[in-house]
């Protein structure tokens, strides 16, 4: 048997309405300690996050830096830091950021030179 869309629409909305009641407490607990978020929520340390995709460094090079496993990394951005720890945080991408600039110039240079090391 076929449900017309506005039939499906309507066994969908009876269905969330019993999830929703069943589950409720469970998403509202979801929802305060980071889990979950609505749409219009932004993620925790929203700042750091768009520096590492901005400066092109991953989590791993991040923990590297920090001496701390990659997981750890991870779970230290689902749940706002500190404005003392984003701070330490975002000093390190700029190190890591400025490494990279002098990498990627000292390769230019090596290729305008043909190889020549000065």
């Amino acid at each position: 048997m076929y449900m017309d869309t506005e039939e499906a629409l309507e066994a969908l909305s009876e269905r969330l309405d019993y999830l929703e009641h069943k589950f409720g407490s469970l998403v509202a607990q979801l929802k305060r300690n980071g889990t979950i978020r609505s749409k219009d929520e932004k993620k925790a340390n929203q700042e750091v996050r768009e520096k590492m995709r901005q400066y092109a460094i991953p989590q791993w090079r991040l923990a590297d830096a920090t001496l701390q496993n990659e997981n750890n990394i991870n779970k230290m951005l689902r749940v706002e830091m500190s404005e003392e720890k984003k701070r330490q945080v975002l000093g390190v991408l700029e190190r890591l950021h400025i490494e990279d600039l002098r990498l990627a110039n000292a390769m230019a240079e090596e290729s305008i030179n043909g190889g020549e090391v000065r």
